[in-house]
C-alpha cells in the first residue's frame, strides 16, 4: 500500500488533498521536515513541524552543552516540484575529566526529510510504462573525526497509485548515496516512477539527507567529530515517458498536472535559440 510506504519512513507525511478537489481525485503537495536525533532507534528523535509548500524551507538547530560535553546539530531543506535544495550538519565534542577509554557511546544525527506529489497523466494506450523524472544532484560532503566516526547518505524513494487509491501501482528501486569523507557529488539520479499509459497517476517522491557523528564503547578519549553535507538539484531538464521496457516513446503525450507545474522539456531560451540560428547560418554560409 503506497500510504505505508510513506510510513515506513523516519518521518510520516500526512495525506493532503488540494483545495477544491474531490478527495477521490488525489493530490499535490510538497512538504518537508527536520529531525535532531541521540539515537537511530525508535523514540531517540526530535523533529521539527511540518513545513507545506512549494519553496517553503523546514530548518532545525539544536545545541547539547555540559562540562568536556558538546554536540550539535543543524539541518535545512527547501524542496519545489522536482527540485531539492538541502543541508544536514552533525558535530561534537567529548573529553571526560578522568579515564582513557569512553564507557558508552554516543550519536548525533542531523536529518532532512521531505516529500513531493502530484497528480497527472503520460502516453496513452493503457499498456504498463513508465514516468522519467530525472534530477541532475550537485553537492559536496565534508566528514572528519577523530577516536569515533561519522558519515552521510543522500536517499531517494519514489511510488505511484491510481489517484486516490491506497493501492500502489508499483514503485521505484532506491537511489541511495553514503559517504564517509570529503566528498564531491555532481550525477544524474533517474526515477522511473511505474504508471499505465494514458491513465491519471499520482506520484510521491521521498528524499532523505542524513550526516551522524559520535562515538562507540571503549573509543579512545577525547572525542572530536564532524559530518556536513549539502545537495540541490539543477535546473528541471523535463521529464518522459518510457514504454514496459524503459525505451523513451517519443511525442508521447503529458498532461498538465494538478500542480500546475509543466514536466515537459522547457523550451530554449529567446537567447539560446537566436545563437542556434547564427550558428547555423554559418554553417550553411561555409557549404556555400
Amino acid at each position: 500500500m503506497i500510504r505505508s510506504w510513506w510510513l515506513a519512513l523516519p518521518i510520516a507525511f500526512a495525506v493532503c488533498t488540494s483545495a477544491g478537489a474531490p478527495a477521490a481525485y488525489g493530490y499535490a503537495i510538497v512538504q518537508s521536515t527536520c529531525q535532531a536525533c541521540t539515537g537511530s532507534g525508535a523514540g531517540e528523535c526530535e523533529t521539527a513541524p511540518t513545513v507545506v509548500g512549494a519553496g517553503e524551507t523546514a530548518n532545525m538547530s539544536r545545541f547539547w552543552d555540559s562540562p568536556g560535553f558538546a554536540y550539535a546539530t543543524d539541518t535545512n531543506m527547501t524542496l519545489d516540484y522536482v527540485s531539492l535544495s538541502a543541508y544536514a550538519r552533525a558535530s561534537g565534542f567529548e573529553n571526560p575529566e578522568s579515564g582513557t577509554t569512553f564507557l558508552g557511546s554516543v550519536t548525533r544525527i542531523a536529518r532532512s526529510i521531505g516529500g513531493i506529489g502530484d497528480v497527472l497523466t503520460a502516453g496513452e494506450g493503457g499498456a504498463p510504462g513508465f514516468f522519467r523524472i530525472p534530477l541532475h544532484v550537485t553537492g559536496s560532503t565534508a566528514i572528519s573525526w577523530q577516536n569515533g566516526g561519522g558519515s552521510a547518505s543522500l536517499a531517494f524513494q519514489c511510488a505511484s497509485s491510481e489517484p486516490g487509491s491506497p493501492f500502489a501501482i508499483g514503485q521505484c528501486p532506491i537511489a541511495q548515496f553514503n559517504f564517509t569523507g570529503d566528498e564531491v557529488f555532481d550525477q544524474d539520479v533517474v526515477l522511473d516512477v511505474p504508471i499505465v499509459l494514458g491513465q491519471p497517476f499520482q506520484y510521491q517522491i521521498t528524499i532523505s539527507l542524513q550526516t551522524q557523528t559520535g562515538h562507540g564503547y571503549g573509543d579512545l578519549i577525547p572525542f572530536t567529530g564532524a559530518a556536513q553535507a549539502s545537495f540541490a538539484s539543477q535546473p528541471f531538464a523535463g521529464a518522459s515517458v518510457l514504454d514496459t521496457n524503459h525505451v523513451v516513446i517519443p511525442g508521447a503525450p503529458i498532461s498538465a498536472s494538478e500542480s500546475g507545474f509543466s514536466y515537459a522539456a522547457p523550451e530554449p531560451s529567446s537567447a539560446a535559440s537566436a545563437a542556434l540560428a547564427i550558428a547555423t547560418l554559418r554553417a550553411l554560409r561555409r557549404r556555400v
